[in-house]
């Protein structure tokens, strides 16, 4: 039984093509899902790990904005990275054997990248698309400049962390079995095509 791992740009519709993916195959999503299991292998607390995942500060580019902000987080709960890292790819793989899964982000294309039966997706679309999708979808109340400068900060903290741990970005499109542009071809109709895919 095949298993997925969807890489993407921030606001493209991957959750919910994954949702749509999971419903019609029988099979489980992990995204955010995984922080709660680092937690325990890293024997912390869920919201100390939140702080350390991709999601939010840790991997800023602005120094002086991350030791002003997390100073204080750091000093009690720091997190090893290469800890993190570890406890992470050991998850993904546990994971990864009973089949029947899809991950969204976080490495696993990576982590994953010769684990047999695994299939790489990379979502795309253009940030236009992208910050249409968060207002309409997520019911983001932002102006479009907020709105524009909070896609930009995820993207960097997405290849930020990439880099960190893997020393690739996630891009490169021969990781990956399909590249999908979502502002060219809709949710249900990616849907379809990966689901050939499996075939």
């Amino acid at each position: 039984m095949a298993i997925l791992t969807l890489s993407r740009t921030y606001g493209c519709g991957a959750r919910e093509l994954a949702r749509d993916l999971s419903q019609t195959l029988g099979y489980t999503v992990f995204e955010k899902e995984i922080i709660p299991l680092v937690a325990k292998k890293l024997d912390r607390n869920t919201e100390y790990t939140r702080e350390h995942d991709l999601l939010n500060d840790f991997y800023s580019a602005s120094i002086i904005e991350f030791v002003s902000s997390r100073l204080a987080f750091l000093k009690k709960n720091s997190i090893d990275p290469q800890k993190y890292a570890e406890a992470l790819k050991n998850i993904f793989l546990e994971i990864a054997k009973d089949g029947k899964v899809i991950f969204i982000g976080r490495g696993s294309q990576f982590i994953l990248q010769d684990f047999p039966s695994a299939v790489h997706i990379r979502l795309e679309a253009n940030i236009e698309d992208r910050m249409l999708h968060l207002k309409e979808v997520h019911l983001l109340k932002l102006s479009d400049q907020s709105l524009l400068q909070k896609v930009k900060r995820e993207n960097r903290l997405q290849k930020t962390f990439l880099s960190a741990h893997f020393h690739q970005t996630g891009e490169d499109p021969l990781l990956y079995h399909l590249v999908v542009n979502l502002s060219k071809i809709r949710v249900p109709q990616a849907k379809e095509i990966i689901l050939q895919l499996l075939q």
